[in-house]
């Protein structure tokens, strides 16, 4: 929190933070040090334990769109053989219309949050930059 004016804002991204966290023999913990873009490497069977449910909540965070890659093909397929045919070159409302379609298509009438949306599903995360 002491550093969120120097993170960049980006409403539809997230960073991952790393604290390295030393435990004394009076079990006090001392801050060592933060890395941004910490390894999610799964080496060792803490690490596995660990980071294991991190990666399944930063899937969920992201929530990536599955697509069908048959669909895919398919208008990849059709819109070079429109092209290579001559009848591909659309411009305006029906280039974008057909781009829609092809989309809705692909990604079975699932669409992506819109920019700023907050994720429907955050895990263990709690936004704390920028705060309120």
């Amino acid at each position: 929190m002491a550093c969120q004016n120097d993170i960049q804002y980006n409403p539809c991204s997230f960073e991952l933070f790393g604290y390295d966290i030393l435990v004394d023999s009076d079990l006090k913990c001392w801050l060592i040090e933060v890395n941004s873009s910490p390894s999610l490497a799964r080496d060792t069977i803490l690490d596995d334990m660990v980071k294991s449910k991190l990666i399944d909540d930063i899937i969920d965070l992201v929530d990536p769109l599955d697509f069908d890659r048959k669909r895919l093909f398919e208008v990849l397929e059709r819109r070079i053989n429109e092209d290579f045919k001559g009848g591909g070159i659309q411009t305006g409302a029906t280039s974008k219309k057909n781009m829609n379609r092809d989309l809705t298509y692909i990604l079975n009438g699932r669409l992506p949050r819109k920019y700023g949306e907050m994720p429907l599903k955050m895990g263990n995360f709690e936004r704390i930059a920028p705060s309120p």
